[in-house]
């Protein structure tokens, strides 16, 4: 599941909802990523250099988008299981 569409004709990056809570770190990596899809479609490792390229910190903010994106699920969890 793609959380975060990009429009390679018209050249547009959507930001899902689910992301209107995250900080900017998380919001800069995920432009940097889709960014980076703009020049390089497969996730190689042309892609990751050119992400690395355009944030020296990606791979330690990417891994902090993954944090973040568990602990929302966790609290969505545990909102569900107090019903």
């Amino acid at each position: 599941m793609r959380c975060v569409p990009i429009e390679l004709s018209t050249r547009e990056i959507r930001v899902a909802a689910l992301f209107k809570e995250a900080p900017a770190d998380v919001l800069r990596m995920i432009v940097v990523h889709e960014l980076a899809h703009l020049k390089e479609r497969e996730h190689g490792k042309a892609f990751y250099s050119l992400c690395l390229h355009m944030e020296p910190d990606y791979h330690q903010l990417e891994f902090d988008l993954r944090l973040w994106l568990t602990a929302q699920e966790l609290a969505t969890a545990d909102v569900a299981s107090r019903r």
